[in-house]
């Protein structure tokens, strides 16, 4: 959780060397993991890899006899009232473990608000106690050296920064889900980038530049019925109404996933 594994890992750049690539073209991603080689001893030293989650997924669906997507739906995603969250799996029916999970807006802020509030969600508890103390308290910094638009610290999947505080859940793409405890305030963005380094948004710089100005009120806002009226003509005008159905795999890839084909030499 903590990207520790210790495993032999080049994630970025996304090119021909790329490991997490060379796992998605493999047959077999759990065995494509486990051939890798040990860089580190376990814990020893963070080393950013979309190995770790998958091992995550594979670990959790040994213990549960369920897969990650099932486990998620009906431990997490029911209890918050998520009712879509379609995520594609491996040719052995692992759930990816690093991505391929798709939420709409709000229910990815659902998640948030439930870490907000310390993993209770309308009196029933999800999580366990003390999740985001530990998360703000206990990470060490990954020393990445050329740190970018990342936070840093890592810890339990979270990318995070005690000195604001801040705390973000980073997808590929331009997606985040920005939490800011003190503020009892999270922030949810959902983009379509190109992925490249160009591309990724300093979330620090937006929170302390701007967002965090127009957070400061010691008390809550008086109720503004007309003003939320207004907010949801707007949010309604932008939705997005393509059936989440529409992003699964075409046909052609869903029948050929798994299989292995060998061509004569030309």
């Amino acid at each position: 959780l903590d990207m520790r594994s210790g495993i032999a890992w080049r994630e970025w750049p996304y090119d021909q060397d790329s490991d997490l690539l060379k796992m998605a073209a493999s047959p077999d991603w759990l065995a494509y993991i486990l051939a890798r080689p040990m860089r580190d001893e376990p814990g020893a030293r963070f080393w950013y890899s979309g190995a770790a989650p998958h091992l995550v997924s594979a670990a959790l669906q040994r213990a549960t006899g369920q897969a990650l997507a099932t486990y998620a739906r009906e431990h997490l995603f029911k209890p918050l009232g998520i009712t879509q969250s379609p995520w594609m799996s491996d040719a052995q029916g692992l759930s990816i473990g690093d991505s391929a999970l798709s939420l709409r807006p709000h229910d990815l802020a659902r998640l948030g608000w439930l870490l907000m509030t310390d993993g209770v969600w309308r009196g029933q508890r999800l999580l366990p106690a003390g999740w985001l103390t530990e998360l703000l308290n206990g990470p060490q910094s990954h020393g990445l050296r050329d740190e970018g638009a990342l936070l840093p610290r890592f810890k339990r999947m979270w990318w995070v920064d005690p000195a604001v505080p801040i705390v973000q859940a980073v997808g590929r793409h331009g997606q985040y889900l920005v939490l800011l405890p003190r503020q009892e305030t999270l922030l949810v963005v959902v983009a379509k980038s190109s992925g490249g380094a160009d591309a990724a948004i300093d979330m620090r710089r937006v929170v302390t530049q701007h967002l965090l100005r127009v957070t400061q009120a010691s008390s809550a806002l008086p109720p503004n019925p007309a003003g939320e009226r207004v907010l949801r003509q707007v949010i309604d005008s932008r939705s997005v109404t393509t059936p989440l159905s529409s992003m699964r795999p075409p046909r052609t890839a869903l029948a050929l996933s798994g299989r292995r084909i060998r061509f004569e030499p030309n």
